[in-house]
């Protein structure tokens, strides 16, 4: 029977090999590490985005347009709905 090997950091031989496969493909983790923070920014400016126009879409359309008669803001609707 074979022993599982794991990684040991403290192995240069392990350790060497990884320095050399991250250093042959720089670019490419690079370019990779690039792509993800550029996914992460824009999922972030997307849920920005998108929550900026959520507080006054929270109260339903016919309240709205009730309240809009009296010609409130939408922080005075709000503070009108929740009491």
């Amino acid at each position: 029977m074979s022993e599982k090997k794991s990684y040991n950091p403290f192995n240069p031989v392990g350790r060497y090999n990884i320095e050399t496969f991250i250093y042959k493909r720089k670019k490419v983790i690079l370019g990779f590490l690039a792509l993800l923070f550029l996914l992460v920014l824009g999922i972030m400016f997307f849920v920005w985005i998108e929550g900026e126009g959520r507080t006054t879409t929270m109260i339903p359309r016919k309240v709205k347009e009730k309240l809009n008669v009296y010609g409130l803001t939408p922080e005075e609707m709000r503070l009108y709905v929740r009491g």
